[in-house]
């Protein structure tokens, strides 16, 4: 016994439980961000059943790919890049579903598609490593991959905003950005956003996010009370996400409850959203390569791209047994992680803490979040990339190719994701 604990190396332990603590609490509100972005509309009366499935998604990521990734402290968790394509193919079945199809059935239909999706990255992530495509991103152009992620950037920051209001975001639905107090919720957000990426490009601190994260949330939550706002008067002014449940458990889903779908709408949206269902498997094998290269250049250290491949495959496929989300690598939190001095395995335990303690809270946790917050967290993530891949790259690479990249974001933004993912497909080409 002695010996054993002579053997632990109690430093790095406690270096590591701070990193685990810290970036687990930001995958928590990363999680619910993101579960409040995929089911916003018609489909928000399920989102405590998409925060569940997010959380438990994130665990399951975060188990495997610790214990078959090589990088000792990498972060996993479900990623916010496909996470914009899930949001718009799962708003595009629910318009697409028959008018007598009732709310369970569009849910149900939604997550059998979601999952599949997710069992389809796990599967092309695990071919791509048993076939040493690890090198793929090389053979890509930079305003090709550029232009894609700046897209995804302009698409989670209008995600961010579109957790305040009801409807989708388009032109005839503007006017309700104005509406009250709907236009105090989204520019609160957005200022939390750019504040965020303000505060992370000026210092390059470790607590910066977290202890910010934690401090909005703080300062809502004192308003509230100063105002006299209980958390039902919170939730039905918008401020707060809806929580409709008489008791407070989860509700996971799982392959066995898919045999409710109904067959032949499945189907039929499978093939109507293919298209889809390849940019999120694409997208997600590109964005991790794109991931674990930048910690290669950050930390100075070289990994097995195909063993990272084959991780997040075979994660990927344990997620798609319950509905789960398309997860990998996390670029920022493992950087963060890295930062602050965590370099073993222990790190990944203590990040499981917060995602352990969520399942056990249940879905009430989610009304100690306010949306602001949450959606300036999409925002922060989202202007990062736009300014990182739009701003950045303008010192970085010719006129040319800078052109070719804004070409495929305003592409993305004007005309819509698939047409600027074809795009950038000619753009390969040419």
């Amino acid at each position: 016994m002695i010996t054993l604990f002579k053997k632990i190396d109690f430093q790095q332990l406690l270096v590591s439980m701070i990193a685990g603590l810290v970036v687990g609490l930001v995958q928590m509100f990363l999680s619910i961000s993101i579960a409040s972005y995929i089911f916003t509309g018609s489909l928000s009366a399920h989102v405590t059943t998409a925060v569940g499935l997010a959380i438990l998604s994130g665990l399951i990521i975060n188990i495997v790919m610790s214990l078959t990734s090589s990088i000792r402290y990498a972060a996993f968790h479900i990623q916010s890049p496909p996470s914009v394509i899930i949001a718009i193919m799962a708003g595009s079945i629910v318009k697409e579903m028959p008018q007598n199809a009732t709310s369970d059935q569009v849910l149900i239909t939604v997550l059998g598609v979601i999952d599949f999706t997710t069992f389809l990255t796990g599967i092309l992530c695990l071919g791509l490593g048993f076939f040493k495509f690890g090198n793929l991103t090389r053979f890509l152009p930079y305003p090709v991959i550029g232009g894609f992620l700046a897209g995804t950037g302009w698409l989670l920051a209008r995600g961010g905003i579109q957790i305040m209001v009801k409807d989708s975001l388009k032109l005839s639905t503007l006017s309700q950005l104005f509406e009250f107090p709907v236009v105090w919720q989204w520019l609160s957000a957005l200022l939390i956003g750019a504040f965020l990426v303000y505060l992370s490009r000026r210092y390059k601190h470790w607590l910066i996010l977290p202890v910010s994260l934690l401090s909005f949330n703080l300062l809502f939550h004192v308003i509230f009370n100063l105002a006299n706002i209980s958390i039902e008067k919170a939730q039905s002014l918008g401020w707060l996400i809806q929580v409709s449940v008489e008791n407070n458990n989860w509700h996971f889903f799982n392959l066995f409850e898919l045999k409710n779908l109904n067959s032949a709408i499945f189907i039929s949206q499978l093939l109507n959203h293919f298209n889809l269902i390849l940019s999120i498997a694409f997208l997600s094998a590109i964005t991790l390569l794109l991931n674990v290269n930048g910690l290669e250049l950050s930390t100075q250290h070289e990994f097995d791209l195909n063993k990272e491949l084959r991780s997040a495959g075979f994660a990927n496929l344990c997620a798609s047994f319950f509905c789960g989300l398309t997860g990998y690598h996390s670029f920022g939190t493992s950087l963060l992680s890295y930062k602050i001095g965590s370099r073993t395995h222990w790190f990944s335990l203590f990040s499981l803490i917060f995602g352990f303690s969520g399942l056990i809270f249940g879905p009430s946790l989610v009304t100690l979040f306010p949306k602001p917050v949450l959606g300036g967290l999409l925002i922060f993530l989202g202007l990062s990339l736009l300014v990182e891949w739009v701003y950045d790259s303008y010192f970085k690479i010719k006129t040319m190719e800078y052109l070719n990249l804004l070409l495929i974001l305003l592409v993305m933004v004007l005309v819509g994701f698939l047409q600027g993912f074809a795009n950038s497909r000619m753009k390969c080409n040419t």
